[in-house]
């Protein structure tokens, strides 16, 4: 099966920091939008190392404390794991329709730049 698309890729020094998928009527408005946002996003993407820096931080994940183990290159995306816990709770919403198996819940991939449920501030 073969699939066209269309979208517009952020880069960061000349190499692919992130994906907008779709026609240009919407990807490149979003990507302008979302450039303001990673200049001023807390994980501060402009510096140089960015990517080591953040590993080890300490957030909040749906009000449970979490690490950032890893970052994920030219997704813009981390890799955290629970701190002080196993696996992630299940959110209240979602107990009848759980968004994920207990192995899932070991470590979750997020998209920095839509990471509604992520405060990444914690001491």
């Amino acid at each position: 099966m073969l699939r066209g698309g269309a979208g517009t890729m952020i880069t960061r020094n000349d190499e692919d920091f992130y994906y907008v998928p779709g026609g240009r009527d919407y990807s490149i408005p979003k990507s302008l939008m979302l450039i303001n946002e990673i200049q001023e996003h807390p994980l501060n993407f402009c510096a140089i190392d960015f990517d080591k820096k953040m590993v080890g931080r300490k957030i909040w994940y749906n009000s449970q404390p979490a690490i950032i183990e890893r970052y994920i290159n030219k997704q813009c995306c981390v890799i955290i794991i629970p701190d002080g816990a196993e696996r992630f709770e299940t959110p209240a919403e979602f107990i009848k329709e759980p968004l994920w198996d207990e192995e899932d819940a070991r470590q979750l991939k997020i998209d920095c730049l839509a990471a509604e449920r992520v405060w990444w501030f914690r001491d």
